[in-house]
């Protein structure tokens, strides 16, 4: 049997007989204020701990941050020239710096990309002659870029020719001479060996196979002498360059050569001092100052100077000539060679680029345009002029350049005016040739050797075509060689001595 026990009624018993009752808390007097609820202690917080992340460029420290234990760095990219491609860490990771929370003190490295030659020539300045208003051409960016980029498409091993302006069916082109004619050339007029713009060509060859720049036409891949694109530009030095700066580079759609000089100077330039002299730009100025960082050293011509880009100068005590002239001859503001057509002028530098080598002497020079005009024009029926007319040299050399068809005067005319073209004072004539006294056209000029001479291109074509023995119309002395060809003319209206 179990023992039961009694504690609960003892326990209300004892309470009764000691007279003690249990009571409920008194209530809060109306309008007493509550008491104040018990606070319990704060807790001590932890120590608080940072670290510091660090960025370098190789041994070089960029920038350091001290940031609290489990902070993630802002992102942070480096200035620079070549272009950034990222943070490695320790270990040689790659990682992203902005992502990974800290945990202890860490040193990141910056890998760059290949970056471009600092504080090299990548411009020329032929004859001291800078243009610093020409827009830079393909020639010229190919000259650039083999100058500034790290790795480079090898050269052609043959030489590279300038595509050839096209000829009428008609023409001889260089097909027709007889044996006798190509031999008296070959023996009389050879060509120099070496053309210093054949490395240029090559290297813009290269540069068109890699696909660093873009063809020109489908006749003529190179068009060396065009004026290179901005976009074109941009997008050859791109992998070269921080992300962004291509895309805010101050260049026009065609940028000039002062443009690109000022751009490039300033990212690759550590600035310098020495200003060398140059025969179209003020001592001193903004545009010497930039000439001579991208340029380099290089001597001044003197007299008529005919550069690679088919522009003829006149220079004198280390000045090009400005708005003025040399006996019939026209210089512009910007010391330039001109007609006074902007559209004769453009059709005669593409001729001279295309036929002319820069390293031939003058007479060569001559004999080159005068055999292009021979050889790659045809005949074609057109305006004819009293003896003694002029005014009509302009039209007809434009209309003879731009279509390559014309008569006698149209292929007097493109000779005068690609013979100015290369400095000489040439004067175009209207007469008559031959016992019926036919109406014609020729050049004539004075030479350096104080010798008057006539040449007839129209005559020594049509000779050649038609298969005729003749001697040479190129140089033919003023009243010797010319009586065999009767030239009658208005000797005084010509300035010619009675």
């Amino acid at each position: 049997m179990k023992k039961r026990t009694f504690a609960a009624p003892l326990f209300l018993a004892a309470l009764l007989l000691g007279g003690c009752t249990v009571r409920s808390a008194p209530p809060t007097p109306t309008g007493a204020p509550a008491p104040a609820a018990v606070t319990p202690a704060p807790e001590t917080p932890a120590p608080l701990r940072s670290f510091t992340v660090s960025y370098y460029d190789g041994e070089e420290l960029l920038c350091r941050q001290t940031l609290p234990e489990g902070d993630a760095p802002g992102a942070y990219v480096p200035e620079g020239i070549a272009p950034f491609l990222g943070w490695l860490d320790e270990d040689g990771g790659i990682v992203s710096p902005e992502t990974v929370p800290l945990a202890g003190d860490v040193r990141y490295t910056a890998s760059f990309g290949p970056t471009l030659a600092r504080g090299v020539s990548y411009l020329t300045a032929e004859s001291g002659i800078f243009r610093p208003g020409d827009a830079l051409s393909r020639r010229e960016a190919a000259e650039l870029l083999y100058a500034l980029l790290p790795e480079t498409p090898p050269l052609p091993e043959e030489p590279v020719a300038e595509a050839l302006l096209f000829a009428p069916d008609a023409a001889l082109d260089n097909t027709g001479m007889n044996a006798a004619t190509k031999s008296y050339e070959a023996v009389h007029y050879p060509t120099a060996e070496t053309n210093p713009r054949t490395e240029s060509l090559r290297k813009l060859s290269a540069l068109i196979g890699a696909g660093l720049l873009p063809p020109g036409t489908e006749e003529d891949p190179l068009c060396s002498e065009q004026a290179v694109g901005r976009e074109a530009l941009l997008l050859a030095l791109a992998p070269y360059l921080r992300e962004g700066l291509a895309e805010n580079a101050p260049l026009t759609e065609t940028p000039t050569r002062l443009e690109v000089a000022l751009w490039l100077n300033g990212l690759l330039m550590d600035g310098g001092e020495t200003e060398y002299p140059f025969a179209d730009l003020d001592p001193g100025s903004e545009e010497a100052a930039a000439a001579s960082l991208s340029c380099g050293e290089w001597a001044v011509g003197e007299g008529m100077t005919l550069l690679g880009c088919g522009k003829l100068y006149y220079i004198e005590g280390g000045r090009v000539l400005r708005d003025g002239d040399v006996g019939t001859l026209r210089f512009g503001a910007d010391g330039a060679y001109t007609s006074g057509s902007e559209e004769l002028d453009a059709l005669c530098r593409d001729a001279v680029i295309r036929t002319v080598n820069p390293a031939d002497d003058g007479e060569r020079r001559l004999r080159s345009v005068y055999t292009y005009v021979r050889d790659r024009f045809a005949y074609l029926r057109r305006n004819y002029y009293d003896t003694g007319e002029h005014g009509w040299e302009l039209e007809e050399a434009t209309h003879m350049l731009s279509t390559h068809y014309g008569n006698c005067y149209s292929f007097a005319a493109a000779f005068w005016a690609l013979a100015r073209s290369l400095g000489y004072d040439a004067h175009a004539v209207s007469g008559t040739q031959g016992q019926n006294f036919a109406p014609h056209g020729w050049v004539w000029m004075d030479m350096e050797d104080g010798l008057r001479c006539f040449y007839d291109v129209e005559a020594e074509y049509a000779a050649l075509r038609d298969g005729y023995s003749l001697n040479p119309m190129f140089r033919m002395t003023y009243g010797v060689a010319t009586n065999q060809w009767l030239y009658v003319f208005n000797a005084a209206a010509e300035g010619f001595a009675s």
